[in-house]
């Protein structure tokens, strides 16, 4: 085994801890922009249409917000 030390971390510097927060706040919207496309749309739609959207926002919602919290407790 070798005695050399251990690198430390890199600092992203504050261009890339914005650059990373606007990623992950892109991971958190297209949960709640298709639930409201899924409400605010015109009746003319089938029901199986409104439903897939509302259950796709909903689902995408909770697992967009979750890894985008994630994300950015990260940075």
């Amino acid at each position: 085994m070798t005695s050399a030390p251990r690198e430390a971390e890199a600092r992203i510097g504050p261009v890339g801890a914005l650059l990373c927060r606007l990623a992950f706040l892109a991971i958190c919207l297209p949960g709640p922009v298709l639930f409201a496309v899924a409400v605010t749309l015109d009746p003319l739609r089938s029901p199986a249409d409104f439903w897939g959207l509302l259950a796709g926002g909903v689902l995408a919602t909770i697992v967009g917000v979750g890894f985008g919290v994630f994300g950015l407790r990260l940075v």
